[in-house]
């Protein structure tokens, strides 16, 4: 997906006359600034932009990506900024009004981010490396050696960067990896304190190659 100069976007635009929105999403998403992925918070959107809440601080004119989970992934660029809500206009119109945006825009239901952390699961008491693969606030996968007592419903641990240990319930078992679900679900800081521990990982690892 091509990135857009944000030298092109001169000044501060107003909202189009035609932009209309609803204030009733309240929609994970997953962003890519700069090449680096960050979790959001879909406050409200439109067919032209949306109003994003995001961890961070960026500047007006950025180039930005975000995926919903219900349209795919959109282009556009920061227009303004409020705190930690950012407005974001759309590079091209991305239709909302359909029966499936407002059923799935308004389930909590929170969009994967693909990471590769290292990590430790304790199942049956019993500790096992492994690695996240994806993360989201209310779930993650973990890739590794199954053990074969592992099951749909167990309860395990796993160690989640600066989070530390978290409870979790085992939602579904594959061959090399398993999904488990958080006991409490993180919030839009402590995900994206995952990232930027995932990121500073990967930079320390690129200057050590160096």
């Amino acid at each position: 997906m091509t990135f857009h100069d944000p030298a092109s976007f001169s000044g501060t635009e107003r909202r189009r006359d035609d932009d209309n929105r609803t204030l009733t999403v309240y929609r994970p998403c997953a962003l890519e600034i700069g090449e680096c992925l960050y979790p959001g918070l879909v406050r409200n959107v439109s067919e032209y932009g949306a109003q994003i809440e995001i961890f961070g601080d960026f500047e007006d004119g950025a180039s930005i990506i975000y995926d919903d989970g219900v349209r795919g992934a959109i282009e556009g660029h920061i227009l303004w900024r409020k705190g930690g809500l950012y407005g974001i206009r759309n590079v091209a119109r991305a239709s909302v009004y359909t029966e499936r945006y407002f059923e799935r825009g308004n389930s909590y239901r929170s969009i994967r981010i693909p990471v590769e952390l290292a990590s430790t699961a304790w199942i049956e008491g019993q500790a096992k490396p492994s690695v996240v693969s994806n993360i989201s606030l209310s779930g993650a996968q973990i890739d590794g050696l199954i053990p074969a007592e592992l099951k749909v419903g167990s309860l395990c641990t796993i160690k989640v960067a600066s989070i530390g240990e978290v409870a979790c319930t085992v939602r579904w078992v594959g061959p090399r990896s398993f999904g488990v679900k958080f006991s409490k679900s993180l919030n839009i800081k402590q995900l994206s304190e995952i990232l930027n521990a995932v990121r500073e990982a990967k930079s320390a690892g690129a200057t050590l190659a160096a």
